[in-house]
């Protein structure tokens, strides 16, 4: 059985061996797939022989690629009931997506028109109008840093004055009291 299963893949890397290389560009002195594949396995089952825990996983390997698969974890825990639920609780997200796609579908003649295709030569107007448009935002965020300054001196002006103003009235205020009659109770 084993012999069989060596010459099958020899087969097959000789047709991989022939497909790359074609039949007279194929090189005399290379080494030959087969054959380090040969002593790579040889190497494997001299390095893993010793190890029986290694053995067994080896042997075990169909079954654990099996149980690491999603579809396996969902076999077991979703019947078909959940999984239909599950699809008719998407269904209108569903409908909406092959919607969408059937309006793609519906709009590729428009895609391919003429004007879509001569796009590309609008790219040297397309490239000045980008270039004058990020100019203009950096001339707008110059003035609104520049704004935002002003607005801020503005606001430190006005501070200033309403605390002199307070400082002022107080000062008046403390005057006109001091100038007002004082009267004495007899």
């Amino acid at each position: 059985m084993e012999d069989k299963v060596v010459e099958i893949l020899e087969n097959r890397l000789q047709r991989l061996e022939y497909l790359v290389y074609g039949e007279t560009d194929r090189p005399k002195s290379g080494p030959k797939v087969v054959e380090s594949l040969g002593t790579f396995g040889d190497k494997l089952k001299s390095a893993v022989s010793d190890r029986q825990k290694i053995s067994r996983v080896m042997l075990r390997l169909n079954e654990i690629g099996k149980y690491m698969d999603t579809s396996f974890a969902n076999d077991l825990t979703m019947t078909d009931d959940v999984k239909v639920d599950i699809i008719l609780s998407e269904e209108d997200q569903l409908t909406k997506q092959a919607s969408g796609l059937e309006t793609i579908k519906n709009s590729l003649q428009t895609f391919d028109s003429e004007h879509i295709k001569g796009a590309s030569s609008l790219l040297p107007k397309l490239n000045t109008l980008s270039q004058n448009q990020l100019g203009q935002q950096e001339n707008t965020h110059d003035a609104t840093q520049e704004t935002k300054e002003l607005i801020q001196k503005y606001n430190d002006t006005i501070t200033l004055m309403s605390k002199q103003f307070v400082h002022w009235d107080n000062i008046v205020t403390k005057l006109e009291i001091d100038l007002q009659p004082k009267t004495t109770l007899n």
